[in-house]
């Protein structure tokens, strides 16, 4: 179904690539990458294209378009996606770059059906917006609108924030050129506070450029001057030339309104410079234009004119049809400011072609008003009233317009707030679910917690019983131990008692032994009896005295002999 869906594009694309290959620069395409591509397709192999392509295009837009078709039809082949939704993207850039909007507009268109295909909402996002700043740079408002609002539906589906930024930033821009101030100033505080949250200095710089635009219409010029010397400070700071451009391009208006005529061409001066130096043509054209006002106001007609045909001639390159019938009737102001009046006819009747072409009707009422001005002074009483005729109903139909818009942007203000509120509800519906979460979450962590708890009191109380378990057994032990050493004891001192009783006895048996022997040496006066007695005596002192000592030494090795 794929490739069904994709051949037209293919032969379509494949033509091109043939076409522009016979006048055009080589692709550049390294040899070696060329042998892969030849021995097989994968996904490497393509992303080596794709990146190939990318880094072409800025200098080499025709190129970088060859590469990136080859990587398309390679990616149809492999049948891969991401491969076909990039290589159309690079496709629509190269033809942006050449200023071809409706081919860009074409792959562009093609990139988000396939990111779509496949619900990838981020890169459809970028397509759709993409298509919307086109459509914004060619005056089509209600196009741009009408992209600008698909891309912020894609990125609200995949929740992403910079990318609802952008659109807001480049919504914003779409009304501050209908001139609905108030509508770009509430787009631009809503970008201007993504910013903030997601510390994007692009996102910040262009909120802040836009605020002050918007106040610059208001005719604020004080609060105008300090928004945008914010924004080239932090442009400066961030190295974004963009932001630089823009800031010094309108703080010379500003300065140009308040009559600052010095410092207004200082703050041109820069502006051109900077853009001369991102090589934007459009915004070059821009610094002309406003260097061809300021000298216009001076009354330096030379210069003016000098400026405003650089101005034309650049913006007829990139073939922006709004700006050409803009800087030609400014053409046309110099010429009939100094009396050429037929030149000045010539140009306000081309830019009113152009603006015709475009659709622009402020532009066709300037044009007009030029038109039946010059007629008058060329007392062409006829042509001049023809002209005012046209200009009095382009000039209501504007102002009807005007209140159309007005009644359209109401419109768009309830279909906002209503998409605020749902995303609101969203919000709300994603903080009840994180509160939730982090609840579950807490109350989980809460849980392990106490079971921690318990299991570590239950552990220490295991511990505590076996160390009571242990010291009873210590004190068991202890008891037992008394109680054996008590025995012992007691069955020492029985042996002791039992010993002493002996020895009692056996004195006893000595006294009588004595006695009856002292009772015979008395009967018998016998002296050597009476040594006798003497040396027994002495005898059993000494024995007396032995055992003693024994005793003692017992005593003192008690344990040992227990």
């Amino acid at each position: 179904m794929k490739s069904f869906k994709l051949l037209f594009l293919i032969i379509f694309t494949f033509g091109l690539w043939v076409s522009e290959a016979t006048c055009q620069e080589k692709s550049m395409i390294p040899d070696t990458l060329l042998r892969d591509i030849h021995s097989g397709i994968d996904t490497v192999v393509i992303k080596a294209v794709i990146n190939l392509s990318s880094s072409r295009f800025s200098e080499l837009p025709a190129t970088s378009r060859r590469i990136a078709i080859m990587a398309l039809m390679l990616s149809e082949k492999a049948d891969w996606y991401k491969g076909r939704q990039r290589a159309l993207q690079y496709i629509g850039l190269s033809w942006q770059k050449e200023y071809e909007n409706d081919s860009a507009e074409f792959y562009y268109l093609m990139a988000a059906k396939e990111a779509i295909g496949e619900k990838d909402y981020q890169n459809a996002g970028r397509c759709y917006g993409s298509v919307g700043l086109l459509a914004l740079n060619t005056a089509k408002y209600d196009k741009s609108e009408e992209y600008f609002n698909l891309a912020y539906s894609s990125f609200l589906k995949c929740n992403d924030s910079l990318g609802m930024g952008m659109c807001m930033l480049n919504g914003s821009q779409n009304f501050s050129s209908r001139g609905n101030v108030a509508m770009s100033l509430r787009y631009n505080y809503k970008a201007l506070s993504i910013g903030l949250a997601l510390k994007n200095d692009i996102l910040i710089n262009g909120a802040l450029n836009n605020i002050g635009v918007a106040l610059l219409d208001n005719e604020d010029w004080e609060s105008a001057q300090k928004a945008m010397l914010l924004v080239y400070k932090m442009g400066i700071r961030s190295g974004d030339k963009k932001a630089q451009a823009h800031a010094m391009n309108n703080l010379g208006i500003i300065t140009q309104n308040m009559g600052d005529t010095t410092a207004s061409l200082n703050y041109y001066k820069s502006f051109l410079a900077l853009a001369s130096d991102m090589k934007d043509k459009k915004e070059i054209s821009l610094a002309y234009n406003n260097l061809g006002s300021l000298y216009y106001e001076q009354n330096d007609l030379t210069k003016a004119e000098d400026y405003f045909t650089k101005a034309f001639l650049l913006v007829k390159e990139i073939d922006n049809l709004s700006s050409m019938s803009h800087y030609t009737r400014n053409l046309s102001d110099v010429y009939l400011k100094k009396s050429d009046i037929q030149k000045g006819i010539d140009y306000a009747f081309t830019a009113y072609q152009w603006a015709d072409s475009c659709e622009s009707l402020k532009e066709k009422v300037q044009a007009l008003k030029n038109l039946s001005d010059g007629y008058e002074r060329l007392n062409n009483s006829h042509q001049s009233l023809l002209y005012l005729k046209d200009y009095l109903t382009y000039n209501d139909s504007l102002k009807n317009s005007e209140n159309t818009s007005s009644l359209q942007d109401l419109k768009i203000k309830f279909e906002t707030e209503q998409k605020e509120q749902t995303i609101k509800l969203l919000e709300k519906e994603m903080e009840i679910k994180e509160s939730r979460l982090i609840f579950i979450i807490i109350f989980a962590i809460l849980v392990v917690f106490v079971f921690i708890i318990i299991i570590r009191l239950k552990n220490l109380k295991v511990k505590a019983s076996q160390s009571e378990k242990a010291l009873a057994e210590a004190h068991l032990k202890n008891a037992q131990f008394e109680t054996d050493s008590l025995k012992k004891e007691l069955e020492f001192k029985n042996k002791e008692l039992s010993l002493a009783a002996i020895n009692l006895v056996q004195k006893h048996e000595f006294i009588e032994s004595i006695s009856l022997q002292l009772q015979d040496s008395v009967k018998q006066n016998n002296d050597d009896q009476k040594t006798k007695i003497q040396k027994q005596l002495s005898f059993s002192q000494n024995l007396e005295k032995e055992r003693k000592e024994f005793q003692h030494m017992v005593d003192l090795h008690r344990n040992h002999f227990s």
